[in-house]
């Protein structure tokens, strides 16, 4: 969940984009495929508050970067959907 303090942020998700102001607050649904990012897009500061928690195991897809998180017992790591190693 974020809940928005200061300026004005973006939330890109998959089905589209929404505009969060001071006083907003959104929530995405664990373990659902839903590529999101907060963006920044007013040329001034943006302060919000992130809560949330991970779980020891999860995944997180980020469709349009052809990216996934993986999180297990041998930690966090980044891959390509088609499982090669991810590397800067």
């Amino acid at each position: 969940m974020v809940y928005i303090l200061e300026g004005e942020v973006v939330l890109i998700e998959d089905d589209g984009e929404t505009v969060l102001k001071p006083g907003d607050a959104a929530g995405v649904k664990a373990n659902v495929a839903n590529g999101h990012q907060l963006v920044n897009k007013s040329g001034r500061d943006a302060v919000y508050l992130e809560i949330g928690t991970h779980s020891e195991h999860e995944r997180a897809d980020y469709p349009d970067l052809d990216l996934v998180m993986i999180r297990d017992d041998k930690g966090g790591h980044f891959s390509h959907k088609d499982g090669k190693p991810y590397s800067k």
